[in-house]
C-alpha cells in the first residue's frame, strides 16, 4: 500500500473494516438472543430481521398500502421469489411455479374484493404480530436473526383464511413448511445428508 508506516497501517485497517462489512452485510443489527434478553431498544423486533427479509416485509407493506389487498399474500408474493423458500417448497414436492401462480391469483382477488384498504395502524398491528411470530419461530430453530424462512413460516402459521386456502391447494400444512425449513437448514450444514 505504502512504505510510510502510518499510511500502510491505515490501509490495512480500512481493508479489515471493509471485509467485516462484507461478511456482515446481510445480518441484522441485533440478534434474537438480545431481543429476548431485553437489550434491543424498545423491544423493536424489526432490528432482528436480516436485510433481505426486512426488505420483503417493507415491500409488502408499501404494496398493500398503495393498492390494498391481503398483507399476508403480499408477503408471500415477495418471498416466493427467494431461492431458500423455493428450495423448502421443492422439498415438499410443491411446484414452485404453481405456488407462485396461486399466490398471485389470490392476491389479485383480494385486491378486487377489498372494499377498503387497511389503515396504516391496522397494517402496523399485522406486521407487529407477524414479526413477533417470526421471531418466536426463528428463535425456536436456534437462528441468530429473522430470515426469509422464518417470515415465510410465520405467514403460513397466521390465521389468515386466504393463506390457509393456498396451503390447502398445494396440499401442505404450516407444520410441513416449518419442518421443511428446519430440514433445509440442517441439510445445508451436514454434508452427505440426503
Amino acid at each position: 500500500i505504502s512504505d510510510f508506516p502510518p499510511i500502510k497501517w491505515l490501509g490495512v485497517l480500512l481493508i479489515i473494516i471493509l471485509l467485516d462489512f462484507v461478511f456482515h452485510f446481510k445480518s441484522s443489527q441485533y440478534f434474537l438472543k438480545s431481543l429476548y434478553s431485553g437489550s434491543v431498544p424498545d423491544n423493536n423486533v424489526a432490528l432482528c430481521f436480516d436485510r433481505e427479509s426486512l426488505r420483503s416485509l417493507l415491500l409488502a407493506f408499501e404494496k398493500v398500502d398503495f393498492i390494498g389487498g391481503n398483507f399476508y399474500l403480499a408477503v408471500l408474493l415477495f418471498l416466493s421469489e427467494k431461492t431458500s423458500i423455493l428450495r423448502s417448497l421443492d422439498k415438499l414436492d410443491v411446484s414452485c411455479d404453481e405456488f407462485k401462480k396461486i399466490v398471485e391469483k389470490e392476491f389479485e382477488a383480494s385486491v378486487k374484493q377489498s372494499d377498503k384498504k387497511l389503515s396504516r395502524d391496522e397494517l402496523m398491528n399485522i406486521i407487529s404480530e407477524l414479526s413477533s411470530l417470526a421471531a418466536f419461530l426463528a428463535n425456536s430453530h436456534f437462528q441468530k436473526n429473522i430470515d426469509n424462512e422464518a417470515l415465510f413460516s410465520a405467514v403460513c402459521f397466521s390465521d389468515d383464511q386466504r393463506v390457509a386456502k393456498i396451503l390447502d391447494l398445494v396440499d401442505v400444512s404450516a407444520d410441513d413448511i416449518d419442518a421443511s425449513w428446519a430440514f433445509s437448514r440442517f441439510s445445508k450444514t451436514q454434508k452427505g445428508v440426503p
